[in-house]
């Protein structure tokens, strides 16, 4: 098992074995495409508001998706769903996620949750789209990979809502591809992640998404001890990090002693966030138009062009997985080019 740097080992143009899991840079939000092998088709998790899923889908020729899940209903997750779904020209197979029971209590939050529950009961009256919730146990497998929901199951879900800690309702993944695998977590927090870890002792992983655009996923009420957070982490394991995050997010993410943590327990693991933030320089925005060009000429993955206040950092990440190999676009040395230019990096090991 390998990760290599992806300008000394190219990958071919066409590869009837390959799968490319994009982690696109949607700003503070999260939307990850998977392209399955025969190149036409992907299956969608999550999408943020805006028009880059979309963009990307078109751009990427991809004419079918058998599969779009939510992990949760918060916008940041879900708020262009329905607009992609509609908008990218495709055939959709199923829509797999879970609907919330309580509204957001921010009025525009809730205003904008509302209309998306309206459209969607016109969408599935009409059997425009088929929709299943999303619970645990569940597997299915398509063009050889095997997507697992571990989290929640039914209890998990209303106990979430009735604490007021949706997040911990998250639709948990585990993707198997090739002997490679992905855990994407959603914005899990830590009462989730402990019945999480009590149900699945075995949480391997090669790339991790962290949950909650890279926030402290240990802290809140009935808090994951240390020792419970170092055998988390230890079990995943992971060679990749990933974390999907905003130049100019008011949640200060992501959290500096969660950067710590990774670099002093997974010193060998590669840290990418898709934007930079101040963590890594005191006003990333003034570098936009140092590091866009970057991007494009290394790549060419896309990043939020639309956000002339954002600033890339790894942009869109992709991982490119065959029977062979686990490359990861931007490269090491690729991505050095951009964060030499922050003054303050966090992802760099000590």
């Amino acid at each position: 098992m390998s990760i290599s740097a992806i300008k000394n080992q190219p990958i071919p143009s066409h590869d009837s074995s390959q799968i490319k899991v994009a982690f696109l840079d949607v700003g503070q939000g999260d939307s990850i495409v998977i392209i399955l092998p025969d190149s036409q088709s992907a299956i969608l998790i999550d999408s943020a508001p805006g028009q880059t899923v979309t963009n990307f889908l078109l751009q990427h020729d991809i004419k079918y998706l058998p599969l779009a899940l939510i992990t949760h209903m918060h916008y940041d997750h879900m708020g262009s769903m329905l607009d992609t779904l509609r908008g990218f020209g495709g055939k959709i197979g199923m829509l797999v996620c879970n609907i919330d029971k309580t509204l957001p209590s921010n009025a525009n939050e809730k205003r904008k949750y509302r209309n998306f529950l309206r459209e969607l009961a016109g969408y599935e009256r009409l059997g425009h789209i088929k929709r299943k919730n999303a619970l645990a146990p569940m597997s299915e497998e398509y063009s050889g990979i095997k997507i697992s929901i571990l989290h929640p199951e039914d209890a998990d879900l209303n106990d979430a809502l009735a604490s007021g800690k949706p997040n911990n309702a998250s639709v948990v993944l585990r993707l198997e591809y090739c002997k490679h695998a992905i855990l994407l977590p959603g914005d899990l927090e830590s009462q989730g992640w402990q019945l999480l870890m009590a149900r699945n002792p075995k949480l391997s992983a090669d790339i991790f998404k962290l949950p909650h655009h890279g926030g402290d996923f240990t802290k809140e009420k009935g808090n994951l001890q240390t020792s419970e957070a170092n055998k988390l982490i230890a079990e995943i394991n992971p060679q990749v990090i990933i974390i999907s995050v905003g130049t100019n997010n008011r949640n200060n993410h992501p959290a500096s002693n969660i950067i710590e943590y990774f670099r002093e327990t997974q010193p060998k693991s590669r840290i990418l966030c898709t934007q930079a933030t101040q963590r890594c320089h005191d006003n990333p925005a003034n570098l936009r138009g140092e590091i866009l060009p970057l991007i494009s000429e290394m790549c060419n993955n896309g990043s939020s062009h639309d956000d002339k206040k954002a600033c890339p950092c790894a942009g869109t990440i992709i991982a490119h997985i065959n029977n062979s190999n686990l490359l990861i676009v931007p490269s090491a040395e690729e991505h050095y080019k951009v964060i030499s230019s922050f003054s303050r990096p966090q992802c760099v090991p000590k």
